[in-house]
C-alpha cells in the first residue's frame, strides 16, 4: 500500500495538498456511512469512523490490495453459499460496490470505504 502522506505531494503543482486529500477522504467516508447502522443495528457516529487509519484506507487501499483483505477477514464470519449461487460475502461486496458508484464516490476509494464498513457494519477485523 502506497502512502499518500509524504511532504513532497505538499509541493506539487496542481495546488492540491496532503491535508486536501485527507479532507476528501473524510468527506467520502460521510457520505459513505450516512443512513448506515453498525453491526448490532445502532447508528455509526460517523466523525469516530474520520480517524488516519481510516483516512489512509480510503486514499491507499485499491481494489487489487484490498479485496483479498476483505475477502478474507470476511471468510471468519463463515460465508455461506447455496447451490448455484454467489456466495454471501461477494454479493455484499458487489453491492457496496454498486453503492458506492451510485452515490458517485471514486473508484480508487471503494477498496478503503469498503474496508472500514466491514470492519464497523460487520464486525470483521483485520490488520494492515
Amino acid at each position: 500500500m502506497t502512502e499518500i502522506y509524504d511532504d513532497e505531494i505538499d509541493n506539487n503543482d496542481d495546488g492540491l495538498t496532503t491535508k486536501d486529500f485527507q479532507n476528501l477522504a473524510k468527506h467520502y467516508i460521510r457520505q459513505f456511512f450516512k443512513n448506515k447502522v453498525d453491526e448490532h443495528g445502532f447508528e455509526i457516529e460517523i466523525e469516530e469512523l474520520l480517524t488516519d487509519r481510516n483516512v489512509a484506507l480510503v486514499l491507499n487501499l485499491d481494489i487489487c490490495d484490498g479485496m483479498p483483505l476483505i475477502y478474507n477477514a470476511l471468510k471468519k464470519k463463515e460465508a455461506k453459499k447455496s447451490k448455484g449461487k454467489v456466495s454471501e460475502d461477494v454479493e455484499m461486496v458487489l453491492k457496496l460496490l454498486n453503492q458506492i458508484a451510485k452515490m458517485s464516490l471514486p473508484k480508487p476509494c471503494a477498496a478503503g470505504l469498503i474496508a472500514i464498513y466491514v470492519e464497523v457494519c460487520q464486525g470483521c477485523t483485520f490488520e494492515i
